[in-house]
């Protein structure tokens, strides 16, 4: 989390096949409040025909913490989108390298998780709630076939208590 000294960086990134990223980052205190920003995405043309990528990211936290008791809230988001060029007929590897022989497969993972964190150490208790979804919007499960998952959002929640975890899913 967030130190004494405020501090901001960025950073931008490019490569082959038309690969640029970039990146912020930022953390803090201010009125006995501390936070940590990072926010990151990137774009690519890809190697073959239609095979192009879209990721972004953003991780949030923010929290109290004192001599007695410790309290922060995290969230992590993603949205990926990328395309894939399946496997191409030996007889077209030759004359066309970078042809996508199955345009349109593609993967589109999305991630929300949200973490609630809790201490007071004179208890000896720790505490913690998080849920978790994640699918891609079209309802698949993330995987290239593209077949629609039954349950294609799924939620967690996790308690810590002294040491012992309970898990639920649903």
């Amino acid at each position: 989390r967030g130190g004494p000294t405020p501090s901001v960086e960025t950073g931008a990134e490019a490569g082959a096949f038309g690969y640029r990223g970039g990146r912020l980052t930022a953390s803090g205190v201010t009125h006995g409040f501390d936070g940590y920003l990072l926010a990151r995405g990137s774009d690519e043309d890809g190697y073959r025909v239609d095979t192009p990528a879209r990721t972004r990211m953003l991780f949030a936290t923010v929290g109290r913490k004192r001599d007695e008791s410790d309290l922060a809230l995290s969230v992590l988001a993603a949205h990926d989108r990328v395309y894939q060029a399946g496997s191409l007929p030996e007889s077209w590897l030759a004359e066309e390298p970078k042809a996508n022989y199955t345009v349109g497969d593609y993967f589109a993972p999305e991630l929300l998780h949200i973490a609630l964190r809790g201490e007071r150490p004179h208890l000896r208790r720790a505490v913690a709630l998080e849920k978790l979804v994640g699918a891609d919007r079209d309802g698949h499960d993330g995987e290239r076939s593209g077949k629609p998952q039954e349950d294609a959002l799924e939620a967690r929640s996790l308690l810590l208590l002294r040491g012992h975890r309970h898990r639920h899913r649903r």
